[in-house]
């Protein structure tokens, strides 16, 4: 018989795959990928703390904040999709041989972790992201398992769905992806060592919830028909049992009823009232909660002071990568360094594959973060789904004539490069691409034929142009972060105006088929 326990699992990570494929299965629209992120509690926490303002997503965080008072680690047991997915992979996959017990170490180490990431958002850093399960869990599932499985659909040419009813987004590429495949396989090989390995020992909102579990009302209960067989204490998925079966730990116990399940002499009930002698180390340790503080100030620092960190537009000489362009839309680099969650949505939704992870390109604060790489594709005049996608407002959520003037950088030809300016041959590609007739051509003394120059006034940092350009490696045009427009608030156009811009569209057949040449190029 399928437990409840399944049940729940089962269904939250059905849900949560839909969500996050529903840019390429379009049938399931209606459903909100960024709803999953907002059931994060330690996300939430480090997001108001960083920025000091109320995040979306406040209800949700009240919810499973006042539901795990009463049942302790049960989103840990019943809703969390990584802690299903840590689950489904035990099964499939070879098992490590290891003893009854599986590896142990300190299972207050989620504390220090968590105690570490509020610390650091406290000073300005956060980094809920590198730990928090549904930061984790949507980043693989968006950006590498979704990937592999249409890779893979595609390339044995299934047909999934002979109505229509399900269409494939078109084959994507991502940077960083060797770099995610690494942590994947990492999270994997300790989950087969020690089964739960993440969720008992250094999952931070596993820390945050065995705080609450500890205060929960609903308690596991050992009868005195008890033999003391230690069958519970093997199948136990979190060790919350301890060396006597009758006693249990709070804080690791995730409600899942494995010991009721296999208890031969049913000794073993959970409800209301029932006293349970908990573990000796139920509360973080003072080592962890010190070491946690030290780390958490050490890491902002790191992330704050090192040379190739963007946090202030007033800082003189930073190393900043000429490259970093952000989302249409981002609020100010220090704002969204802290806001985004890495989550991946805004680059699994961008329908150009635009949008990328990124490296280092803004330094360590800002690994995996979205990325604008116009090479890869260009921002599609009529999409601004990467705003309406983000689940904390990193990117805000502008309607498709305001997106247009959120201009993301400016273009700049380097003539050394171009065909026309430098060899001499007929190129009207970046002139034909623009949708904003921000280049235009121009007769040069010396030059055979017209040259292109941008009119940076009219020109959104859209990338048309450098994704069309036809000139291999490196485009002979490109879109640098200059007079780049990012606002917390207020509108962009009436900004854009004060600035001299002149937005408007220019509507051209070039950028109705991003996947191939735009006329205009001759050799």
């Amino acid at each position: 018989m399928i437990s409840l326990q399944r049940i729940s699992q089962g269904l939250v990570l059905v849900l949560f795959c839909l969500a996050v494929f529903a840019g390429s299965l379009t049938v399931f629209d209606w459903l909100e990928a960024r709803f999953f992120i907002y059931l994060d509690p330690v996300l939430y926490l480090a997001g108001v703390i960083s920025v000091g303002l109320i995040l979306p997503g406040l209800a949700v965080f009240c919810l499973v904040l006042i539901s795990s008072l009463f049942l302790g680690r049960f989103f840990c047991g019943y809703i969390c999709p990584l802690g299903t997915t840590f689950d489904l992979l035990y099964k499939i996959l070879p098992v490590a041989k290891k003893s009854k017990a599986g590896m142990r170490i300190d299972p207050g180490w989620k504390y220090l972790v968590l105690i570490l990431i509020l610390v650091s958002a406290f000073f300005g850093l956060n980094l809920s992201h590198w730990a928090a399960p549904l930061s984790l869990v949507s980043r693989f599932y968006a950006l590498l398992i979704q990937p592999v499985s249409l890779f893979a659909l595609q390339t044995l040419d299934v047909k999934i769905c002979s109505s229509d009813c399900l269409v494939l987004a078109p084959p994507f590429k991502y940077q960083a992806l060797l770099l995610l495949t690494g942590l994947f396989i990492l999270f994997i090989v300790l989950n087969q060592n020690s089964k739960r390995f993440w969720c008992r020992y250094l999952c931070p909102v596993g820390g945050f919830l065995a705080l609450l579990g500890n205060l929960s009302p609903v308690k596991r209960k050992v009868s005195d028909s008890c033999t003391n067989c230690g069958l519970c204490q093997i199948k136990c998925p979190m060790q919350a049992i301890l060396s006597d079966p009758r006693k249990t730990d709070p804080s690791q116990c995730i409600l899942c009823h494995t010991c009721l399940r296999v208890c031969p002499e049913r000794a073993i009930d959970f409800g209301l009232g029932y006293r349970a002698t908990a573990s000796k180390r139920v509360w973080p340790a003072r080592r962890k909660i010190l070491g946690g503080i030290s780390l958490g100030v050490f890491g902002a620092f790191l992330g704050r002071q090192g040379l190739k960190e963007y946090w202030s537009e007033k800082d003189k000489g930073r190393a900043t990568s000429k490259a970093l362009l952000r989302p249409p839309g981002s609020v100010p680099e220090p704002s969204f360094l802290n806001l985004c969650t890495r989550c991946g949505l805004c680059i699994k939704d961008c329908p150009s594959n635009m949008l990328q992870p990124a490296l280092l390109e803004s330094g360590f604060s800002g690994l995996f973060s979205p990325v604008v790489v116009a090479r890869r594709g260009a921002c599609s005049t009529d999409c601004n789904a990467c705003g309406q996608i983000c689940p904390t407002g990193a990117i805000r959520p502008l309607d498709i004539k305001e997106k247009a003037w959120a201009k993301m950088g400016t273009a700049v030809i380097d003539k050394k490069m171009c065909l026309a300016w430098t060899f001499g041959k007929s190129c009207l590609v970046c002139d034909e691409a623009c949708p904003y007739g921000a280049v235009s051509l121009k007769r040069v003394e010396g030059i055979e034929v017209e040259v292109p120059e941008v009119r940076p006034s009219r020109c959104t940092g859209c990338g048309y142009c450098e994704y069309s350009c036809p000139v291999n490696g490196q485009s002979a045009i490109r879109v640098l972060p200059i007079w780049e427009m990012r606002l917390a608030e207020g509108s962009y156009i009436q900004a854009g105006k004060r600035m001299g811009l002149n937005i408007s569209r220019q509507e051209k057949e070039a950028e109705t088929d991003l996947q191939t040449l735009p006329p205009g190029f001759s050799d």
